[in-house]
């Protein structure tokens, strides 16, 4: 998805996620136990609607992922300067997010439970 089809944004692609990387990722030191880290880079002063492309894109990757057969964890707790310093990305990009992808250890739907159907939707009319 790109608005106006302008698909305004960069990967970035890591296969060794050291300590440099868990260390701007705010010291989530689990994150080094990924063997994929997918970062997705926006220059927002092209297209208001960069970041709204950029989450649509990354879904798309979780998808496909669990489709294969692989977790993903979108991280957003990180420190951008060190991650642009670490990949060497350009002042006018803006690191959107991060995204962890790997082999799960247990299935993410055992993990937490999830509030009931009727909790967060309705039909014609907000109901909270």
């Amino acid at each position: 998805p790109s608005a106006r089809n302008i698909q305004n944004r960069k990967y970035v692609v890591l296969d060794n996620i050291d300590d440099e990387v868990a260390d701007a990722c705010n010291g989530q030191s689990w994150v080094s136990t990924a063997p994929l880290m997918m970062m997705g880079l926006i220059d927002p002063t092209v297209n208001k609607w960069a970041e709204t492309d950029m989450a649509i894109a990354f879904e798309q990757v979780v998808l496909e992922a669990v489709e294969l057969g692989l977790g993903t964890c979108w991280i957003g707790a990180f420190d951008e300067g060190k991650i642009k310093r670490i990949i060497g990305a350009p002042e006018n990009m803006r690191v959107y997010a991060l995204l962890s992808i790997g082999y799960p250890e247990t299935n993410p739907s055992q993990m937490t439970s999830k509030k009931p159907i009727d909790e967060i939707w309705s039909k014609d009319k907000y109901k909270w």
